[in-house]
Parts: C-alpha cells; sequence; structure tokens
C-alpha cells in the first residue's frame, strides 16, 4: 500500500476537480426500445426509404402481411421484425425473372382493371 502525503489545499483543489469533472458527466442515451406502436412503426417504416400510407400500412397489418403482435387490443411491432420484413420485400435487382414476374403480375391486374 502506498501512503500519499498531501496538504489540505492540494487535497480541497483534488476534490474540487473531481467534483466538477463529475458534473460534467452525462449518461448514455438508453437504447431505444424495440417496441413500437402503429403509428411510430408506420413512421419507422416510412424513415427507412419505403413510404406508406396510413391505410396501406394498416390493410397490410389487417392481411397479417406485417409482422407484429398484441397487448390486449394493441398492435405492438418490433423494429427488427419490421426491418426483415422490409429485407424481405425488396428484390435484388440481379434476380430479373423476379422482377419480370411481378411486372406481369401487375400488367395483368391493370389489365383486369381495364375491363370490369
Amino acid at each position: 500500500m502506498e501512503i500519499i502525503v498531501t496538504s489540505a489545499e492540494q487535497l480541497s483543489r483534488l476534490i474540487r476537480e473531481e467534483i466538477s469533472r463529475l458534473q460534467d458527466f452525462r449518461p448514455a442515451k438508453p437504447p431505444r426500445p424495440d417496441h413500437l406502436d402503429f403509428k411510430e412503426a408506420l413512421k419507422f417504416v416510412n424513415e427507412q426509404g419505403f413510404p406508406l400510407s396510413r391505410s396501406q400500412f394498416y390493410k397490410s397489418t389487417s392481411l397479417k402481411q406485417v409482422p407484429f403482435k398484441t397487448f390486449g387490443r394493441k398492435l405492438i411491432f418490433s423494429r427488427l421484425q419490421l426491418l426483415d420484413w422490409i429485407e424481405s420485400k425488396t428484390i435484388d435487382k440481379n434476380e430479373t425473372s423476379l422482377i419480370e414476374l411481378a411486372l406481369a403480375r401487375s400488367a395483368r391486374k391493370k389489365k383486369g382493371a381495364k375491363n370490369v
């Protein structure tokens, strides 16, 4: 054990410096919770660069296309699951067969709508 001899003035100065350093200390922000309500989930999806209207998101949720859980009657969404869902909805431009299939389906839908 090492004994340090100091004067009262030096000790007082050291204590003031440490107190001042502690007062400047700012704790890190707590991590954002993973769970979101409907409004927050819609905003999160839009912030990721995938614009959806409120009604489109609601319809996707009601068709159970979007991952969610319930707490009583409230819908709860996970950021991680939403990111996975977004990733599953994106198509790699190198996979032309999937793009062509999506375009063909879209064209059939439009053609069917005109005949009605």
